[in-house]
């Protein structure tokens, strides 16, 4: 994760790339984790952990996105 911001600082196309595809990750085995594990008694409170946890993933790759697009566009 280190990595990600010293390169996102250091304007690094690369690590821009490897953070969005990384939250990318990240929000889908959230979404997955969530649709197979909805009903499960024994895995309610960590789905309810991942429910709280999946706007702000969600919110940090939205802001990571567009805060890129400039970086992105630029060749």
């Amino acid at each position: 994760m280190s990595a990600f911001g010293i390169s996102i600082l250091l304007h690094e196309r690369w690590g821009l790339l490897l953070a969005l595809l990384y939250f990318a990750q990240v929000m889908i085995s959230h979404m997955i984790f969530l649709a197979t594990n909805f009903n499960v008694p024994s895995e309610a409170i960590h789905v309810k952990i991942a429910a709280i946890e999946a706007p702000l993933v969600f919110a940090l790759l939205l802001y990571l996105w567009i805060r890129s697009r400039p970086l992105l566009a630029h060749r």
